[in-house]
C-alpha cells in the first residue's frame, strides 16, 4: 500500500468519525427537543411524531440551528468530495 493510498484512507476515515459524531449529536439534540414538547403537551405516539416532524422542520429551517446546519453540510460536502477525488488520485498516481 502506498503512502498516498495511506493517507487518503485516513483522511477518509478521520472524516467519516467526525460526520458520524455530528450527526449523532444532531439526531440526539432533534429528538431531545422532540420529547421535550411532546413532555408539555401530553399524548401518544401520533402526537410524538408530530412532534418529532415539527422539530425536524425546526432543524432544517430556524435560525438558532444554522450553524450546526452549515457545519454538517461542509462536513457531508468533505466526505463526498474525499470520495470521489480518491479513485481520480490514484489513477493518477498509478502509472503504466
Amino acid at each position: 500500500m502506498s503512502t498516498l493510498n495511506l493517507v487518503s484512507l485516513v483522511v477518509m476515515g478521520a472524516l467519516f468519525a467526525l460526520w458520524v459524531v455530528m450527526m449523532a449529536t444532531t439526531l440526539f439534540t432533534i429528538t431531545r427537543r422532540s420529547m421535550d414538547r411532546l413532555n408539555e403537551t401530553g399524548g401518544g405516539y401520533f402526537t410524538w411524531a408530530g412532534h418529532s416532524l415539527s422539530a425536524f422542520g425546526a432543524f432544517l429551517s430556524a435560525r438558532e440551528y444554522k450553524r450546526e446546519r452549515r457545519r454538517l453540510l461542509l462536513v457531508t460536502a468533505l466526505l463526498f468530495a474525499s470520495i470521489v477525488a480518491r479513485p481520480m488520485l490514484m489513477v493518477a498516481t498509478a502509472g503504466p
